[in-house]
């Protein structure tokens, strides 16, 4: 049979682990939760994409600096950015994904092209356009805390931008998840 003092000294066990347990959940929930952001909280991309001719200043801005845009992926990062690292498994199952289905992947870090900092909003995120070079996607990679491959947005549009018929591109601006506001002043 336990003794007083040895019910006593499991019931201490038991609420220190008890303790520990909530001020762990508490400490990950504030540490994750101040990194769950909206993608475009001040409607930058958003206004933007309204605008009849988005597509074609896009697919403009990235054709002056790059050429050819036909197959081509371009990744968007920035120094410093710790929700790169958080996604960064999921970024490279997308760049997979992207090779697989005959596509160039391109790394940018926001700095180095400072013009497209007035219309993206966050990163890490990802411009793609299709065969014929025309914008298919733009936007981040995913939602949610880890912005993992289970809330990808890219990857439900493979098909789609590998279609020959091209409907217009996808524009996603309204995402929730670990995302870095781009610092680029214009």
């Amino acid at each position: 049979m336990f003794s007083a003092r040895g019910k006593n000294k499991t019931l201490g066990l038991y609420l220190a682990f008890f303790a520990w347990l909530v001020i762990s959940a508490i400490g990950l929930w504030w540490s994750f939760g101040v990194r769950l952001i909206d993608f475009d909280s001040q409607q930058k991309l958003t206004d933007a994409a309204r605008v009849l001719s988005f597509d074609r200043d896009i697919e403009t801005v990235f054709g002056d600096k790059f050429g050819s845009l036909a197959n081509q992926a371009f990744h968007i990062s920035e120094a410093g950015c710790f929700c790169q690292q958080v996604a960064s498994s999921h970024i490279g199952s997308v760049k997979s994904l992207l090779t697989e289905n005959h596509y160039d992947n391109q790394t940018l870090e926001i700095h180095q092209f400072d013009i497209l900092a007035q219309y993206l909003p966050a990163t890490p995120a990802v411009v793609i356009f299709n065969q014929r070079g025309q914008l298919g996607y733009f936007g981040p990679y995913s939602t949610g805390l880890l912005c993992s491959s289970g809330n990808g947005f890219v990857e439900q549009l493979i098909d789609r931008l590998n279609s020959q018929q091209h409907y217009g591109a996808a524009i996603v601006s309204a995402a929730k998840g670990c995302y870095c506001p781009t610092n680029v002043k214009r």
